[in-house]
């Protein structure tokens, strides 16, 4: 089933592709609304803080099999971040993960890419890959700096242009879908409008559920591991800031470690990803 909504998701993406920086400006009312994560090229540096709300930020960037690449996230000046990075592939592949790899409570990784392709950075901090800022946190320096070498363009692709294979939903969807170990992030994406109300809730049988949701802009907005029943996953009466793209990461507790699903066998390891308008 997944593979099936790859192939149609990527022939869409040729016409419909993500944005970057060139794009944040906005769009007009007749183009289709863009999820306009910030994409690094090779020798990029992105500043960026954490508050209220605000634990996780996502970035991207596109690499050849074979590049190199170094991600490395850094706190900046008198900030107490405790860094924590995640590399994951085009198809929700798994690729690296760092804690304290720099100096201090630093981030660095190094990897390899395995396949042509467009990538996400998944920059957060020790305590927050599973969960919010606590409220004395939100009241220190929380800043950062994400820097990247390493990675070339591959034939064919658009510097400012990310392909990644994802699911479609729209606000009121329930749809049963399954993960596997190879690809144990499912990318799943939905049109919001600004002030809308929605539930997002992840629910399997199989593995530990654990749900993030990301705003037009790559800042995560929500997450959850067990606020569901059991082992499930639920955002209750989620906002929405701006009009645009969203994105939901439905994976397990392990993904950051590469931790395996339940099943080895990946049409076992099923769930049932629902957007409840309110």
């Amino acid at each position: 089933m997944k593979k099936l909504i790859v192939l149609i998701v990527l022939i869409g993406l040729m016409v419909t592709p993500f944005a970057a920086f060139a794009q944040m400006g906005g769009s007009s009312d007749e183009e289709e609304p863009r999820f306009t994560v910030p994409i690094l090229a090779d020798g990029d540096t992105a500043e960026g803080a954490f508050g209220p709300g605000a634990s996780t930020q996502l970035y991207a960037f596109n690499a050849t099999a074979g590049d190199s690449v170094v991600v490395t996230m850094d706190a900046t000046d008198g900030s107490s971040v405790d860094a924590r990075l995640v590399l994951l592939g085009t198809a929700g592949q798994w690729v690296a993960t760092d804690d304290d790899g720099g100096e201090g409570l630093n981030s660095r990784i190094e990897a390899e890419i395995p396949t042509d392709g467009s990538y996400y950075i998944v920059a957060t901090t020790f305590f927050n890959i599973r969960g919010e800022l606590e409220e004395s946190e939100t009241e220190t320096d929380l800043g950062f700096v994400i820097s990247l070498t390493g990675n070339t363009l591959p034939e064919g692709f658009e510097a400012d242009v990310t392909q990644i294979s994802l699911g479609r939903m729209e606000i009121g969807d329930s749809n049963e879908l399954f993960n596997s170990n190879a690809e144990p992030v499912y990318y799943i994406r939905f049109d919001g409008e600004a002030g809308q109300v929605v539930d997002v809730s992840l629910e399997s049988e199989a593995f530990d559920a654990l749900l993030y949701v990301f705003a037009p802009d790559g800042v995560r907005i929500a997450v959850s591991d067990d606020d569901g029943d059991g082992l499930n996953s639920l955002v209750s009466d989620l906002e929405l800031p701006e009009d645009g793209v969203y994105l939901i990461f439905a994976t397990t507790y392990g993904y950051q470690d590469g931790g395996a699903l339940y099943s080895e066998n990946a049409q076992e390891n099923t769930f049932t990803i629902s957007v409840t308008p309110k």
